[in-house]
This record gives C-alpha cells, structure tokens and sequence, in this order.
C-alpha cells in the first residue's frame, strides 16, 4: 500500500515537473504559421516563458530557433528541436 502511494506520488511530481520546465508551450500545437515570436507585457501573460523556442519552417522543412517573448503568437511553437523535428519534419 505505501509503495502504491509513494509511485503514485513521483508519477504525480514528475508529470508536474514536466509541464512546468517548458512555460509557453501553446495548448495545442500544429505546424503551421511560421515564425512567430509573439509580445512581451501584456496583462495576463506567462511572465517568465522560455526565452528559446522552435518553430517549424514548411518551406525549407527544418525547424529553427527563436526569440519567444511570453505571449500570444501562432501554435507553431515548440519547446525542443527534437519535439519540433518529430512532429513536423516529412521524411522523404
């Protein structure tokens, strides 16, 4: 019973953890819009987001690095290379 709640209490930590490392992750990601860096300062916005973020670029297909500023912006957002590369590089 005590093993149960302590593998039940890290899984909880870890899935927190997790969600909180990346501060601007949009709520649904697609790749499309391009670069978008968003605004800073606006009322309501994460005030302390991942200053690098990736995007997805369709007409070269990479993924490239950029600025993000904390709020608004496109969800073509994304908060690792390699989260960007494995949702919207086409293999060919």
């Amino acid at each position: 019973m005590k093993f149960l709640l302590i593998l039940s209490s890290l899984v909880l930590f870890v899935a927190l953890t997790s969600a909180q490392s990346c501060q601007g992750r949009p709520q649904r990601q697609n790749c499309l819009g391009g670069r978008d860096e968003g605004v800073r300062h606006l009322h309501g916005c994460n005030s302390e987001p991942n200053d690098l973020m990736w995007y997805y670029n369709h007409h070269t297909n990479e993924c490239f690095r950029m600025q993000y500023h904390g709020c608004g912006g496109n969800f073509n957002r994304y908060c690792t290379l390699t989260e960007c590369q494995r949702l919207c590089v086409h293999r060919t």
